[in-house]
């Protein structure tokens, strides 16, 4: 389990896109004068998910096992099998997202561009456009480095 957390107290973040065919669910935060830079966070095959459509700050980190049986999750038909319970944190609220892993990337695009974490995942575009999605789940929060984006895993 991870424990260090990752914080953007200052920035304002949305849901951008849910893709329900593997459960793939993006939070951004645009460039604003306060902000040069956009912060896109996907988390994959999402099982649960208990956060406000739009929120100021944000901080998230993988709750332990004792915390996670403390939420009382109803998932309904699905099982928590290998994923992660994610504690969200704004300056406002609480709540959690139950998936398999969460990925980051912060950049210079604009409003509408594509998220950058595109390289990394190659068919989350298409996802976007389409509301299918490839699945690339990985497990620990991980920041897209240019890289990442330079060789995709499997390419």
């Amino acid at each position: 389990m991870r424990t260090e957390a990752l914080r953007f107290p200052e920035r304002d973040f949305q849901v951008w896109c849910y893709g329900v065919s593997h459960g793939q669910l993006l939070l951004r935060s645009v460039k604003s004068p306060n902000h040069s830079t956009r912060v896109d966070v996907l988390f994959t095959e999402l099982v649960a998910v208990h956060i406000p459509m739009a929120f100021h700050g944000l901080t998230i980190r993988e709750m332990s096992g004792k915390e996670r049986l403390g939420l009382r999750i109803q998932l309904g038909s699905r099982t928590l099998h290998e994923q992660k319970t994610f504690l969200i944190q704004g300056s406002n609220f609480e709540g959690y997202v139950v998936a398999a892993a969460l990925f980051w990337q912060e950049d210079e695009g604009e409003y509408f561009d594509p998220t950058e974490i595109t390289a990394f995942l190659p068919h989350w575009k298409w996802m976007c456009e389409t509301g299918a999605l490839g699945n690339q789940a990985s497990g620990s929060p991980i920041k897209v480095s240019d890289q990442d984006k330079k060789a995709p895993p499997g390419q």
